[in-house]
């Protein structure tokens, strides 16, 4: 057995003690009896719900391909805080925390940014081989006088644009002063971002808001930068800019937006034409055509 991801299948395979038990409800069983307090960050990853989000690609080194997009910081974001098995409060507030930020500032060009850096623990993968641990019951057990730990101690660094898109050529990045998360023991030096406008790195001060012009559209990497206790964390993503001002396109007629869809009668021909607006712009923008079949008589068409 050489991955503690296998004790997953074990409780995912079989019934435990009830059939509504959920995985979170299995994974607590599952590390409920080992000694805490040798888990001095609080943190084991292995109690989180893990496989939806690696939060070893996120360590605070930039990695070519490896970008942390919003889904993704949800996944960890939510994983961490499940993995929470600290005396006390946990770091980590409800999830709606960071999504009414999202939600305030959806449609326009307005990105808040959270900044979570979290010191965590994993089951070593060789644990249960090196007798480290016993499994016992769907239970694991610490080993008395054991000549290690079983675990090891890494960093999440996940400082993100919670937003990954813009309507317009000019993007406010906002850092709020509570969509900061850390563990690491000493409070960061300095917070900054550069925005991939060739400008390099802006000094961010939580809650201050930096203004960016881009010149032309297209996908930025946006690169985040924490400075904590002489260490510098990093962490990059893509934000999707508009080409051109989206009102500033189209020179057609203005189309009614009171309303999420529109519909104008086609003279003549019996029908009409729905719109479904995707963005605040109320003009035709690359429009995608959808055309329902129909019937002229009782030939079908």
């Amino acid at each position: 057995m050489k991955n503690i991801l296998f004790l997953l299948s074990i409780l995912l395979g079989q019934t435990m003690y009830g059939q509504t038990q959920r995985l979170g409800d299995a994974l607590n069983h599952l590390v409920d009896p080992l000694d805490k307090t040798q888990i001095n960050s609080g943190y084991l990853w292995d109690k989180g719900t893990n496989g939806f989000g690696e939060p070893a690609v996120f360590d605070g080194v930039l990695y070519d391909s490896a970008y942390l997009q919003p889904l993704t910081f949800g996944f960890l974001y939510v994983q961490a805080r499940n993995s929470f098995v600290g005396n006390g409060t946990n770091l980590l507030p409800d999830p709606a925390v960071y999504m009414n930020y999202v939600n305030r500032y959806t449609g326009t060009d307005t990105i808040p940014l959270a900044a979570l850096t979290l010191r965590y623990h994993r089951i070593h993968a060789y644990a249960l081989d090196s007798s480290l641990f016993t499994l016992q019951n769907e239970q694991l057990f610490d080993v008395p006088g054991r000549t290690h730990s079983p675990y090891r101690q890494d960093t999440l660094c996940a400082f993100v644009p919670l937003k990954s898109d813009s309507w317009h050529s000019t993007v406010h990045f906002t850092l709020p002063a509570d969509l900061i998360w850390s563990n690491l023991g000493s409070p960061a030096s300095a917070y900054a971002v550069d925005p991939g406008d060739g400008s390099g790195y802006h000094t961010l001060v939580p809650g201050q808001t930096l203004t960016v012009h881009y010149a032309d559209g297209g996908a930025k990497v946006v690169r985040t930068r924490i400075t904590s206790g002489g260490s510098v964390l990093e962490t990059q993503a893509v934000v999707y800019v508009a080409e051109t001002p989206v009102q500033e396109r189209g020179g057609g007629p203005n189309y009614p937006i009171d309303k999420p869809e529109a519909i104008i009668p086609i003279p003549g021909g019996g029908g009409d034409l729905r719109i479904f607006y995707g963005s605040p712009c109320n003009k035709l923008v690359k429009p995608f055509i959808v055309v329902e079949g129909f019937e002229l008589q009782d030939n079908p068409m």
